[in-house]
């Protein structure tokens, strides 16, 4: 018989320094970072994007830092309500997410916002914990964008095209 070796607050605190590492990575576009989070044989959700790792850093990334050169856009990520069940060396994190996404053109400036929320199987090998899995789920019921000469605190709201396979929807 195989007994699961119970968790610690370590295990906790090691499992959320990931997620922050991740978000980190995509706000730098630093994709040896972001690839640090997954284990190697990781498989990745995201939006359109449905495969492995590898896969999800170089379409994360490039995304990211062609809107950058393109838009001048800098990206950040507010992460909370982060939640941990730990069972052995498998863990199941859910944690809500804002992603923000500032634009500054010649003839505007724009924020663009978003919330969702990552869906994470954790596995803990050779004693590092890694994602296994993610699934995000976005929420598009509300975008928030703030074009430069509105009022401070006016808001344009708009609904955004559901993805499809967008689990939330399914």
């Amino acid at each position: 018989m195989c007994v699961a070796k119970p968790s610690t607050p370590a295990d906790h605190l090691a499992i959320e320094r990931v997620l922050l590492r991740y978000c980190r990575a995509i706000d730098r576009c630093d994709a040896e970072l972001l690839r640090s989070c997954y284990h190697d044989d990781a498989h990745d959700h995201h939006g359109p994007y449905r495969g492995d790792r590898d896969g999800f850093v170089d379409y994360a990334i490039g995304d990211l830092r062609a809107r950058a050169e393109s838009h001048g856009q800098l990206t950040t990520h507010l992460l909370s309500n982060i939640l941990v069940d730990i069972d052995g060396d498998v863990a199941d994190a859910e944690s809500y997410f804002r992603a923000s996404h500032v634009e500054d053109r010649e003839d505007h400036f724009r924020v663009f916002e978003f919330n969702g929320r990552y869906i994470d199987r954790f596995e803990r090998r050779d004693g590092e914990w890694r994602i296994a899995s993610r699934v995000v789920v976005h929420d598009w019921s509300e975008i928030r964008s703030n074009r430069r000469g509105l009022r401070p605190g006016t808001h344009d709201y708009a609904q955004g095209s559901l993805a499809p396979a967008d689990p939330l929807y399914g």
